[in-house]
């Protein structure tokens, strides 16, 4: 079908070419979007005014974001229909040879540089992709000449812009090993940093240590790499400097990564320790002034950095700053309430049912129902995800004893570490449910610790040596003893579970230093696959969340490591400690008959 563009977009083209308007690329896309869709057009204009639209509302590509074509244009929309097929706007699907062609004419006829520029790299750019025909290089050197000359008039809307021209420019000129292209590309990107005088634009003038430096196939003399060398340790020194107008830790920082890299490359440790010490002293000196969770989340990447760099003194200094910081960050933190109501009678039916049949009967059921599923925690999260995309894709740091003790990523990027935290909060919800549960049932059935142990040791998991010491955690439970319940419990529980393994079959010792041998942590016990294959996923999750993993609740390496406070030691942790035996008791016989 031949091409005629009509009167409407004939019109918005030739207010530009007309012209030497500062325009974004994406501006004029804008104004030629939905011609297309007007009534009373032909398709022959149709196709024209749609062939206009799409030349400049496809996305130039930044950086390495990928698109579906792996081409340098991308689509600015994706979606995906009912039947799940993948739908793009503009697609490149619809560009044929007629459409190629009439930008191969449009190359040379227009006037402005900008859209020279575009029409040009569309069909370097597509045209293989699209029809399976290879672009002349004349379109590569017509892209490259055009995209130099908008930047060097001055014509383009924000610095920003005049950056990704001249990448673009600079790649074009790569990729035809066209070094008299190269060359003024080169110098053009060193003019334009010399015209960006505010540091704090670090988008704007990062782009000539990146693209000149960091790339081996650019040829720079000496004084072209001092030069740029003295502009970051200008910025640096600027940004890095509080009390200076131009004061902006994250641009310091910007320019102390790019120094650092390249001293680190040329042996100068002690310029790299330099550069990163002024920009880590520039945020923590906002962070002496900062509320404690800001504080706290400035100085870790801080301290972090100082730490992988051997700057031990530094890390020091900084660990200490956060930590003091810390002590305050509870107080520091919101609340936010979601009232839940449940009736009276609707839990008093549950406790009811709870209880219902002997003591083991009791017992048993109790220890199915407060086992967590993995499965609805996951659910819950892909919802989250689905219903409210953003809150899915932030992520979620736990601060415990005044640092941060745990992070989780995004729920699509971290799955199993907002699992964890999701489980974690499920088990807080149950615990009033499971008190009240564990409470009817000692009063229902007259519970002592002999009756508990009489199920318990159903189970092969428990050791017969270890009855007493089980006995007197129960006893202390019983007894409104907490701090001695959770005492005695944890490591009885962390030994039933070394025990289980090598029921299993499996190792329970590690290599360690020396050539020595060390028994196997609760950590190590509850990641091997023979104890997921055991346990099941949930009680295997159960047990990793509230007893070995930061992410989670911990309790056993709390305990262990003496960071749990008294208010931490209390009936919940013990109601769980319990729930936790009566768990481990359903692992029977038929996991040793699996051996």
């Amino acid at each position: 079908m031949a091409i005629t563009v009509p009167e409407p977009t004939l019109r918005a083209l030739a207010e530009v070419e007309g012209s030497n308007e500062k325009l974004a690329d994406y501006e004029l896309g804008s104004r030629l979007a939905g011609i297309h869709n007007l009534e009373g057009l032909s398709p022959e204009e149709r196709k024209g005014a749609w062939a206009e639209s799409a030349a400049f509302n496809f996305m130039a590509r930044i950086g390495d974001t990928p698109n579906p074509w792996d081409t340098h244009f991308g689509p600015v929309f994706s979606g995906t229909k009912n039947d799940g097929a993948p739908f793009y706007v503009p697609d490149l699907a619809e560009v044929d040879r007629d459409i190629i062609s009439h930008w191969e004419e449009r190359s040379t006829a227009a006037k402005h540089p900008m859209l020279r520029a575009r029409y040009s790299d569309l069909v370097w750019d597509f045209k293989r992709t699209a029809i399976g025909e290879n672009p002349a290089v004349a379109f590569a050197q017509r892209a490259c000449d055009a995209y130099l000359e908008v930047v060097d008039a001055g014509i383009y809307k924000e610095p920003i812009h005049g950056v990704l021209y001249l990448q673009r420019a600079l790649s074009v000129a790569l990729s035809i090993n066209d070094k008299e292209r190269l060359s003024r590309a080169k110098q053009a990107m060193l003019a334009l940093a010399e015209q960006i005088r505010d540091p704090r634009q670090v988008g704007t003038w990062a782009f000539v240590f990146d693209d000149l430096i960091e790339n081996k196939r650019v040829q720079l003399d000496e004084v072209e790499v001092q030069e740029i060398i003295a502009n970051l340790e200008s910025c640096l020194s600027s940004c890095s400097a509080m009390g200076h107008e131009q004061f902006d830790p994250w641009a310091a920082q910007a320019a102390a990564d790019r120094l650092a890299g390249f001293y680190e490359r040329n042996g100068r440790k002690e310029d790299v320790h330099r550069v990163v010490r002024a920009y880590g002293t520039a945020f923590e000196q906002i962070a002496a002034k900062a509320n404690p969770t800001l504080a706290m989340g400035w100085l870790q990447p801080v301290f972090d950095d100082y730490r992988s760099r051997g700057m031990k003194d530094d890390a020091t200094r900084v660990q200490l700053a956060s930590a003091e910081k810390g002590k305050d960050a509870a107080s520091d933190l919101q609340q936010f309430k979601v009232p839940v109501e449940i009736s009276r009678q609707e839990i008093v039916d549950f406790l009811a049912a709870m209880v219902e049949g002997s003591p083991t009967d009791t017992l048993l059921r109790i220890a199915g129902q407060f086992i967590p599923k993995a499965s609805e925690a996951r659910a819950f999260l892909s919802e989250i995800a689905k219903e409210h995309p953003l809150l899915g894709l932030i992520s979620v740091t736990k601060i415990a004893d005044g640092h941060f003790a745990a992070k989780a990523g995004s729920i699509e990027k971290d799955p199993d570490g907002r699992l964890i935290m999701q489980l974690a909060e499920n088990l807080a919800l149950a615990a009033p449910f499971l008190n009240g549960a564990l409470r009817k049932a000692i009063d229902k059935h007259g519970l002592d610790s002999e009756r508990i142990l009489d199920v318990l040791y159903v189970s092969p998991a428990f050791d017969p040596d270890r009855k007493d010491l089980l006995k007197s955690g129960i006893d202390a439970y019983l007894a409104g003893d907490y701090i001695k319940t959770v005492h005695v419990l944890v490591p009885q529980i962390e030994h039933s579970l070394r025990r289980v393994l090598a029921l299993l079959g499996e190792p329970v010792g590690k290599a360690g230093r020396n050539g020595t041998m060390q028994v196997k942590n609760l950590n190590d016990i509850l990641r091997e696959e023979a104890i997921l294959n055991c346990l099941g996923e949930d009680l295997q999750m159960y047990l990793l969340t509230f007893l070995a993993d930061a992410r989670g609740q911990n309790l056993r390496n709390r305990i262990t490591h003496g960071l749990a406070p008294m208010a931490q030691i209390d009936v919940q942790a013990a109601d769980r400690l319990i729930h936790v035996l009566l768990a481990i008791s359903l692992i029977r016989e038929r996991a040793k008959q699996d051996l």
